[in-house]
């Protein structure tokens, strides 16, 4: 069944879910390769996890601690491997919670009347009609929201957003946060410290100003030795 804002509510519901996990564009959208080494996710890679069981009334997935994503197939060549996010707490943005934002997707998708019972995330209804959600549609409603928000704002060009923006969110996010490189790898799937590459720093935030850091130097040395 199609309501009629699904199509932009799939759009938010993909974005809010790729930056929590840090996915890659093919884990999410509908891309040109033929043949790719990573999997798109299913509504079957995403569970759902209670810390207790209610006796009283039965529970919905969006009520759930956890929301659980398993990526069957990556390009780094592991399979299997399932990466947890526990629900956000009252002092955070309402309703920009990982467990509320899952849930509502695949209640979204699993109630479309279309064939197959493992539908893919990216799955939404266009003009009465099944619709798989594109890589191209995903960068055109990214870049419209940078371009309302302002380069001031952002920090960036809107051009320079493209297929590894939601692992630059992730990766800046944990670093800005204070994250071990340990955890930053673990959470964002990353085997090495690559990620670091992905790290975009805000230079008029005074603790990235390195400029500052050496001038206001209480040794004044020029050059250590």
């Amino acid at each position: 069944m199609e309501t009629r804002n699904d199509y932009n509510i799939s759009l938010c519901q993909l974005t809010c879910i790729a930056s929590f996990f840090g996915l890659r564009s093919v884990e999410y959208t509908s891309t040109r390769d033929k043949n790719p080494k990573t999997k798109r996710l299913t509504a079957d890679n995403i569970s759902f996890k209670f810390k207790s069981v209610c006796d009283t009334k039965p529970l919905h997935r969006q009520e759930a601690d956890f929301v659980l994503f398993t990526f069957e197939n990556q390009k780094n060549g592991i399979r299997n491997q399932t990466i947890t996010r526990p629900r956000a707490s009252n002092q955070c943005i309402p309703g920009y919670c990982p467990v509320k934002i899952a849930g509502a997707l695949i209640d979204r998708i699993r109630n479309y009347e279309v064939d197959g019972k493992n539908p893919p995330i990216n799955l939404t209804m266009r003009n009465g009609k099944p619709h798989f959600i594109t890589y191209e549609e995903m960068m055109k409603f990214h870049k419209g929201i940078a371009h309302g928000l302002g380069e001031n704002k952002i920090g960036f060009q809107p051009s320079k957003i493209g297929t590894h923006s939601m692992r630059v969110t992730l990766a800046t996010n944990l670093y800005n946060q204070g994250y071990s490189d340990a955890i930053i790898m673990a959470e964002g799937r990353w085997e090495s410290n690559a990620f670091l590459k992905y790290i975009r720093l805000n230079h008029s935030d005074p603790k990235h100003n390195v400029t500052e850091a050496i001038a206001s130097s209480k040794n004044r040395s020029v050059i250590m030795h």
